[in-house]
């Protein structure tokens, strides 16, 4: 009798020994699951914020560069205020046109520097002169703008064959508050569409924005800042962006949950570069995005 006792409590063992180690092997199984799942999330998230940390340090460097310039553009356009009340033009009136400008103006909050585009105008006169080209504005442009006019000219006498040397170029920036522009060679060719429409008295259409740099052989250069600009020229009411060949398309950072374990959720930003048409229409936009490549492609989007 006692022998079948014993050996009823060994079997009762063993079977709980058995289930107890199935057990054990299920849940190591599980956990051994959960922790590679939860590795890969790490993972992924590791990375996702070294992408974000080197985008951080790029802005930072760009915003630095920003700073340095846009002091020595205070100092410059204090220096030549002077040259700003411009009333000496005695010569005949021959031309003139309004274009918008769409640029990208510093808001300083008390810990950052944020940034926000902004539309201003473009008033360009032409007289009769002796090939003086002068700008008289209140916005805080420097020496960009300048640089950009001067580029323009060139420009707009190789494409009409009309020389300016008898000519003097008075150009007006119009805005609705002093704002500091960050980016004044993204004008370029928008002024030097206004010329040539004052030089060959021909219309500017109206709900067509540009930004783009103007180069000396008549080429659409690259900008920054090309989605705070086409917001800018949306909420104006622009119909038609041209933007320089190859910048078509914006990066974005769109959020996404992500679950670190059970229960415990982040949310991290994802890269993301779509059509910069797309990016407008997600905030409630319907802009028309053309790239251009040189001013011959502009003018036949923008001139009646």
């Amino acid at each position: 009798m006692e022998r079948k006792t014993y050996d009823r409590r060994i079997k009762i063992v063993l079977v709980v020994s058995i289930l107890f180690n199935v057990l054990f092997a299920s849940l190591t199984t599980y956990f051994s699951l959960e922790n590679n799942q939860m590795q890969d999330q790490i993972v992924d998230l590791s990375s996702s914020y070294n992408q974000l940390v080197l985008s951080m340090k790029s802005l930072e460097q760009q915003l630095n560069i920003t700073m340095s310039q846009l002091d020595y553009y205070k100092k410059l356009a204090e220096s030549n205020s002077s040259l700003n009340s411009l009333n000496s033009f005695e010569g005949r009136l021959i031309g003139s046109a309004i274009i918008p400008i769409v640029a990208v103006k510093e808001i300083q909050n008390l810990f950052q520097t944020e940034y926000e585009g902004v539309v201003i105008y473009a008033d360009v006169e032409l007289y009769e002169g002796s090939g003086r080209i002068l700008v008289n504005t209140a916005t805080k442009m420097g020496v960009d703008i300048q640089t950009s006019l001067k580029t323009a000219s060139q420009v707009a006498e190789k494409l009409t064959n009309v020389s300016l040397s008898s000519i003097d170029i008075l150009l007006t920036v119009k805005a609705e508050e002093d704002v500091e522009i960050v980016d004044g060679q993204s004008a370029g060719a928008a002024l030097t569409t206004a010329l040539i429409a004052a030089l060959t008295n021909r219309k500017i259409r109206e709900a067509v924005f540009i930004t783009g740099v103007i180069n000396s052989d008549a080429s659409i250069g690259a900008v920054s800042g090309i989605s705070y600009k086409a917001l800018a020229a949306a909420k104006n009411g622009s119909k038609v962006f041209l933007v320089p060949k190859g910048q078509g398309t914006v990066t974005v950072y769109e959020p996404k949950v992500r679950q670190i374990f059970p229960g415990t959720t982040i949310t991290v930003y994802e890269r993301k570069v779509i059509d910069l048409g797309e990016y407008l229409s997600k905030n409630g936009y319907s802009v028309d995005v053309v790239e251009v490549e040189t001013m011959k492609e502009v003018l036949q989007i923008f001139l009646d």
